[in-house]
């Protein structure tokens, strides 16, 4: 298991928790994660203090598929003379 997949499993575990000390717990380490991760460092710790599920699952997907968050090139139109 690698870095991403591990943060992606933690983050998943942490979706089905009840208990509030486990979910401190997966708070705590996925900021550790990511904090070793080429992510913004202050949204990380926004999405952390503001216990953000939705900006955590966006941030992991950017690490998942860096290609599916580049904007699209557009092509440049023709101009003919």
């Amino acid at each position: 298991m690698n870095i991403i997949e591990k943060i992606r499993d933690t983050e998943t575990k942490l979706r089905a928790q009840t208990d509030p000390v486990k979910q401190l717990e997966s708070w705590t380490m996925l900021e550790r994660l990511l904090g070793r991760m080429p992510v913004d460092q202050a949204l990380l710790k926004q999405v952390v203090r503001d216990r953000d599920s939705v900006g955590l699952d966006v941030m992991i997907r950017k690490l998942e598929d860096p290609e599916a968050f580049k904007p699209k090139a557009d092509p440049l139109p023709e101009y003919t003379i």
